[in-house]
């Protein structure tokens, strides 16, 4: 459950980074440049996070005779 919250967190970010970048400002290269900067943050921020579900959703699927091997041994 908790995965696809954050799949779903993910691509928020996606779409926020193609909002950011599409926005049309008349203001100046100021408002634009902060806009590119925002939209490169939240793909980067998306592709992190994504990566982050993914290691902790592998590593709770791990068998516990996997998770025997890390552990030292008792003599």
């Amino acid at each position: 459950m908790l995965q696809i919250i954050g799949w779903i967190l993910c691509l928020y970010l996606v779409v926020k980074g193609f909002e950011l970048f599409s926005a049309k400002r008349e203001e100046g290269s100021g408002p634009r440049t902060l806009a590119l900067t925002g939209g490169v943050i939240a793909w980067l921020g998306a592709v992190v996070f994504f990566v982050m579900v993914n290691e902790q959703a592998d590593s709770s699927n791990r068998m516990p005779s996997d998770l025997g091997s890390l552990s030292s041994p008792v003599d």
